[in-house]
């Protein structure tokens, strides 16, 4: 089983990104649009890191967010994701989030200075040439919202364990 803590958006912003999921006609996503912030096979205590992030959560603003373009990771299955601009406030609450799950319990991907911001769209599904015309068709232009809440999820299946609301 996996554990991740994301970062819930806005209504605003997670329809804008549900539009856009819907162009590309693959299967519905399982959990609605969000950034993870770390992912891993352990599981830390849950109790403690549920603890410790509520702590965060409560001294942390829901954070500004503009996506500003989408990209591909090219490892195999084509995965296609929208890039949030990537500031100082994204940074650090990863960073700091990633210290309390703790870095040997992380994929490498997601220890701070290797984590990618991502907001996942399609998941291999879709040949990437097939899922990009539609997606460069629907696209507009920035989208800007606000991330609102942190998670902690276990999967599979997805089960959110914890919603911690960020502060208004």
């Amino acid at each position: 089983m996996s554990q991740a803590v994301t970062l819930r958006l806005d209504d605003t912003i997670t329809g804008a990104i549900q539009d856009l999921i819907n162009v590309l006609h693959g299967p519905p996503p399982t959990y609605p649009p969000h950034i993870t912030l770390t992912l891993g096979r352990k599981t830390p205590d849950i109790e403690d890191a549920r603890a410790r992030l509520a702590r965060v959560a409560a001294h942390t603003d829901a954070l500004s967010l503009s996506v500003s373009g989408f990209g591909i990771f090219p490892d195999g299955h084509g995965w296609l994701w929208l890039a949030p601009v990537t500031t100082p406030s994204l940074l650090a609450l990863q960073a700091e989030v990633a210290e309390i799950i703790g870095l040997d319990s992380l994929d490498p991907h997601y220890h701070p200075g290797a984590w990618q911001p991502h907001i996942t769209i399609e998941r291999g599904a879709t040949p990437i040439p097939d899922a990009l015309s539609p997606l460069m068709h629907a696209w507009k232009g920035s989208l800007h919202g606000f991330a609102v809440r942190l998670e902690i999820v276990r999967f599979p299946p997805v089960t959110v364990v914890a919603g911690l609301p960020l502060r208004p």
